[in-house]
């Protein structure tokens, strides 16, 4: 009988080889499972030591007070918008993510997606299959030098998109809260209103949040250009769908190229914006790379083994949790500065 029980809510990883081969040596049993739903979760929860946890949500309350055993939630991800941190400290459960694994990934996606729009490559692609050759449909189309790139949310994948498109011509601005330098990566702080006013190209890089979800609405995004494209790496919630095919639709916006959608994942070949020329889609993929892929699922796996061993996770996220009696308890070391 395993010491330990981790379950796997859902993932989308070829096996869990490297999960497995962290976790079973500490005497834990790693059950997989692709749960569609909380309540098809649930069951498994009651008696798991810890939850590796992707896209089924919400990961909460209901979970936590039937889990007497649970230590730690870690998500597959960098976004952790699924899962209830303060519940979970309620609890004395710790929550991890996996902060670092696909920058260089998503900071690339963002930057192919802004190129693929500003000349117009799927569109073009598309005619000269074709065989029209005649130009027109790329009307109109402006050079990027001297164009402003905005950044909502200017972390750290937000300020390596501006890196790699440091030589390229463009002015950058960005709106971020959280941040108090006016200028960082040669890119000057404005306020929401300005960055939505200013920006040719707006490239959506904030978390999901109570204060984000939705800031871009029928308000913000009558603010911005007709001619401006909205980029969005970040998480689907931030956009307000409907507004957005009713802006791309009337022509108020130029474009918009989506990785992530609000609550449509994986979306349907009759969603609206499927419909719509002025729009390129990719399937939540900027995070991928063969790379990324594995160093995912072992990062994820060694939080959840250092709380086995009685240490707290490297990308604790709620770190008032290890003042609580549940946690303590299920900690050998704690750090000196709580």
């Amino acid at each position: 009988m395993s010491d330990y029980k981790v379950v796997v809510s859902d993932h989308t990883f070829p096996n869990l080889k490297p999960e497995r081969e962290i976790l079973e040596p500490l005497g834990a049993e790693v059950i997989e499972k692709q749960c569609q739903s909380l309540e098809e979760f649930l069951p498994f929860t009651k008696d798991a030591d810890a939850l590796l946890v992707t896209y089924l949500k919400p990961i909460g309350e209901e979970i936590f007070r039937v889990s007497p055993k649970l230590r730690v939630v870690v998500r597959y991800a960098i976004g952790i918008d699924t899962i209830d941190i303060p519940a979970a400290t309620r609890y004395g459960i710790m929550v991890a993510n996996v902060p670092d694994y696909c920058l260089e990934e998503v900071s690339d996606h963002a930057v192919a997606l802004l190129y693929t729009v500003a000349r117009k490559i799927v569109i073009s692609d598309q005619k000269a299959r074709t065989g029209n050759w005649n130009l027109l449909f790329l009307k109109p189309t402006f050079k990027v030098r001297g164009q402003t790139l905005g950044f909502l949310g200017f972390g750290r994948i937000a300020q390596m998109v501006a890196t790699k498109l440091a030589g390229s011509g463009f002015r950058f601005i960005f709106y971020d809260p959280y941040i108090n330098n006016e200028r960082i990566e040669n890119a000057q702080k404005v306020s929401l209103e300005e960055v939505l006013k200013q920006s040719d190209f707006l490239s959506v890089h904030a978390p999901e949040t109570k204060e984000t979800k939705h800031i871009l609405n029928r308000h913000t995004l009558a603010l911005m250009k007709p001619t401006a494209y909205i980029i969005n790496t970040a998480r689907g919630g931030l956009v307000e769908t409907d507004a957005l095919v009713e802006m791309l639709t009337s022509k108020r916006l130029a474009g918009a190229a989506l990785d992530v959608i609000e609550d449509a994942e994986p979306i349907s070949s009759h969603h609206a914006l499927c419909k719509l020329d002025n729009v390129i889609l990719t399937p939540h993929s900027a995070w991928y790379s063969e790379q990324a892929e594995p160093l995912c699922q072992t990062t994820a796996a060694q939080e959840v083994a250092r709380v086995l061993r009685g240490e707290p996770p490297k990308a604790l996220l709620n770190p008032e949790v290890l003042n609580t009696a549940r946690a303590r308890r299920n900690l050998k070391t704690i750090p000196k500065d709580v």
